[in-house]
């Protein structure tokens, strides 16, 4: 919809003392209408965006399993672990080298900015040797990894993988897919 500043041509001076702004409705883009009697213009319906439903299926709707107060331990612990070896290897490059030590390559740190940070650095946590991971707590001085929270974790990346891959699909700036493909649910 475009509209435009209504002239006022009764002004002498080409000047208009009235604070007030009126518009008048010049065309409409072929989604929006405009009715004169009523005066009323009417939007389309909201089309969601793929990636952000997506997204907040990654991140949201995820968290409303943490309900199940058995689920919630094991997350937080298993979080927190990794939360902690990413946090010290980021921050200390004593750490970051001592960890590379041990498994061979720099762990990811999660980025709010970047979709799919989470999910990437859980996995690339966990494709590591279970007693490379246990090493790398103990020569960073942290708690490690037990094998039911590094179980949980695989599954974790297990059931968010086709929601990365779909992300990423969207993501991507050569798709045929653009980011603000929308649906209808």
């Amino acid at each position: 919809m475009h509209l435009r500043l209504a002239s006022d041509s009764d002004d002498d001076d080409g000047c208009n003392d009235d604070p007030a702004v009126d518009f008048e409705y010049v065309m409409t883009d072929g989604v929006t209408s405009y009715t004169a009697e009523t005066d009323a213009v009417t939007l389309p319906d909201h089309l969601r965006c793929c990636s952000h439903t997506l997204n907040l299926i990654a991140t949201k709707d995820a968290e409303s399993a943490l309900e199940n107060a058995s689920y919630k331990k094991l997350y937080r612990q298993s979080t927190a672990k990794t939360s902690a070896i990413w946090n010290l290897t980021s921050r200390s490059a004593k750490a970051a080298d001592a960890a590379f030590q041990i498994v061979g390559n720099r762990f990811l740190v999660p980025c709010v900015t970047r979709r799919n940070s989470y999910y990437d650095a859980i996995k690339k946590t966990v494709s590591c040797d279970e007693r490379k991971l246990t090493d790398v707590c103990k020569a960073l001085e942290l708690p490690p990894l037990i094998h039911t929270e590094v179980d949980f974790l695989k599954e974790y990346v297990s059931v968010m993988a086709p929601v990365a891959a779909a992300l990423s699909t969207y993501c991507k700036e050569n798709s045929s897919v653009h980011l603000g493909t929308s649906f209808q649910p």
